[in-house]
């Protein structure tokens, strides 16, 4: 543990150093060396000269103003939105010449004298009020330019959909979008697998403990599928990564959207999206409704085996009528201090409740497929939940474009009730009861907090070369409540099927990765290192489980998770790429758990404790064909895993 914590405090120092040694550039040989004073600025507004609003994005430059030196640029910049421009530490000059340009508007060219002795030290700051711009007497002919982004992009480590055009985005959940996404499955309860895995679920890039059916379609602006994720995420996203990218508007001024639907069977939603840019600060919210409802059917037909001859057969039809409701708040604020520093605070409420009646029809055969008896089961349940996430991003922005380091601390919270009454009646062939009639109701909770911390440095060596590195510390507390009742002689007992348990999940990570690109090649290469613990305990009988990986110098392989990407274009549409990475699938906590959790008679499930984490070697061969509408995508994709976690 101590090994790796010195490896964690080794990278940060790194990439901190490396953050912090910005060179202040030498001048040229024979240049004049000019000290700034940090008092004086020349400062103003653009406005339109018509309609008197401000002009956003105009070329500010400023110039010496003599002779000698007229053609030496001191600095430029571009008016803010609220239209206002400004340059600070000036050097001594007897005057300065301001050249103001923007497309659709006449340049303007100004001399301004500062009013004080160049060869004292000038303390000044020079306002030059709101300068007019008249529009461009030119007349332009009629251009049109119209650009759409495609429907699928390829990343060099992911694919990228875009769904903020999609009709599959008015109304409905993610769940809804994902049914027409490729490699994406959706089954009829709602469960997303990932190339016939179960995919980890993010939200603006970060893990969250949101489902896909509790994020509403209208909040999604695209979708990406990384299939074969780098050493950049989490080594335990072995079955892929869904990375749903939320709206967030930056126009200036006030502006949103609003919107409504209703479909079959028994769908509703509602949506309000706003948006609030103002000088530094840009404020952004919404709200959502959304219900549906409709009757899911189902069937089981399940052969039982005993030394390999077949002892029985065993049939279940249901139908489940169930109802959805949740309602959805998104608010936050993105703070720009300055051009190189951004805040934002973003925050998350989901409440919701599911409700289902369900039907089950059970045959039990002999091995000769003779009915034995009947089963009715009837099942009426509930359940409430609330989600809510708060984030926290920083954003630094060096002079060298590309350079950047970010900071991110999320906090998820979610708590969950449930309650169900369960009536099981048992019949022979003949109608007459086959035993007692039993009768079945449970409730129980959960409580979960995530805490998230993650730190990346990017930075481009070159044009060609550019190298990442970061830390994340992720911490997660489990508590759950199960309580199971029946009637015995009049009196309610309490089943042996209650069960209480807790656990804690604690993930430290390393990552860098080395990038490549030079015209139509690129490639990736990285390394990952992490360390992992898990502790489980049934309360009801103190009993503890859990792993810690790794847990011995010696086995510091079960750390490390290279990945390599290779991505090669073939023309303007046409692109292969090929990637491999190494991954691990730590065990769940129900799969660890040896309490027996009894669904029915006949389908019963038991953890084992003594699992340990799978680990995983992934290949991947993409091919991507861009057409003028539409796109053509071919994967082939291998899978290793020799320790295999099977049912």
């Amino acid at each position: 543990m101590v090994r790796f914590l010195l490896l964690f405090l080794s990278v940060i120092s790194g990439f901190i150093l490396q953050a912090q040694r910005t060179p202040e550039p030498q001048p040229e040989m024979g240049a004049r060396v000019v000290r700034p004073f940090y008092i004086n600025s020349i400062y103003g507004k653009l406005i339109d000269g018509n309609t008197g609003k401000p002009v956003q994005a105009a070329s500010v430059q400023l110039f010496f103003s003599d002779n000698t030196k007229s053609d030496t640029l001191l600095d430029g910049m571009l008016s803010k939105a609220n239209g206002e421009f400004n340059f600070q530490n000036l050097p001594a000059s007897d005057g300065y010449r301001l050249l103001i340009t923007s497309l659709g508007y006449q340049s303007i060219e100004q001399v301004i004298f500062p009013g004080v002795d160049s060869s004292a030290v000038p303390n000044f700051a020079k306002d030059l009020g709101n300068i007019s711009l008249l529009t461009d007497a030119k007349q332009l002919g009629e251009v049109i330019v119209t650009a759409s982004r495609p429907g699928l992009q390829m990343g060099i480590d992911r694919k990228v959909f875009d769904v903020s055009k999609s009709l599959l985005a008015t109304g409905g959940t993610a769940v809804d979008i994902m049914k027409n996404i490729p490699s994406v499955s959706v089954d009829i309860e709602g469960n997303v697998e990932l190339r016939n895995s179960t995919p980890q679920i993010f939200v603006d890039g970060r893990p969250t403990i949101l489902t896909l059916d509790q994020i509403p379609a209208d909040h999604i602006d695209k979708i990406e599928l990384i299939t074969n994720p780098s050493a950049k995420f989490d080594a335990a996203s072995s079955g892929g990564i869904i990375n749903v990218v939320l709206k967030k508007n930056k126009r200036i001024g006030l502006n949103g959207m609003a919107s409504i639907s209703a479909g079959t069977p028994e769908l509703f939603s509602t949506n309000l999206n706003l948006n609030l840019r103002q000088g530094k600060f840009n404020f952004f919210g919404s709200v959502g409704h959304n219900q549906s409802g409709g009757v899911a059917r189902g069937e089981t037909l399940r052969q039982n085996k005993k030394g390999g001859i077949v002892t029985d057969f065993f049939n279940q039809l249901s139908e489940n009528e169930r109802k959805r409701n949740f309602n959805s708040v998104r608010f936050g604020a993105d703070f720009f201090m300055d051009n190189r520093n951004t805040f934002t605070i973003s925050q998350d409420f989901v409440k919701g409740s599911f409700g289902n009646v369900e039907l089950q029809s059970q045959e039990y055969l002999n091995n000769n497929r003779v009915l034995q008896y009947t089963g009715q089961r009837t099942t009426d349940g509930t359940s409430e939940f609330d989600r809510s996430s708060t984030r926290l991003n920083y954003k630094h922005s060096f002079p060298k474009d590309g350079m950047e380091l970010t900071a991110d601390v999320n906090y998820n919270k979610g708590t969950r009730a449930n309650e169900a009454s369960i009536l099981n009646l048992y019949a022979n062939p003949d109608g007459s009861p086959n035993r007692d009639a039993s009768n079945v109701w449970n409730n129980g909770s959960s409580d979960e907090n995530q805490f998230t911390f993650q730190a990346d440095y990017v930075n481009p060596l070159s044009e060609k070369v550019k190298i990442e590195t970061g830390i994340r510390s992720y911490h997660n507390r489990f508590l759950s409540n199960y309580n199971a009742f029946t009637n015995q002689l009049n009196e309610v007992v309490k089943l042996p099927l209650s069960n209480n348990y807790a656990y804690t999940e604690m993930v430290n990570a390393a990552y860098f990765t080395y990038s490549y690109k030079k015209e139509n090649f690129s490639y990736q290469a990285g390394l990952r290192t992490e360390y992992s613990n898990f502790k489980g305990e049934l309360i009801d009988s103190a009993y503890k489980f859990g792993y810690e990986y790794p847990n011995k110098i010696n086995s510091i392989w079960d750390a490390l998770f290279p990945s390599l990407f290779v991505t090669k274009k073939l023309g303007e549409d046409d692109e292969l790429q090929f990637n491999y990475s190494r991954r691990i699938r730590r065990p769940q906590f129900w799969q660890l758990n040896p309490f027996i959790e009894i669904n029915d008679p006949v389908n019963l499930r038991q953890g084992n404790p003594e699992l340990r984490p799978e680990f995983i070697n992934s290949f991947e061969f993409n091919y991507n064909h861009n057409y003028k509408k539409g796109s053509f995508l071919a994967v082939v994709y291998f899978r290793n895993n020799p320790n295999d976690i099977t049912q």
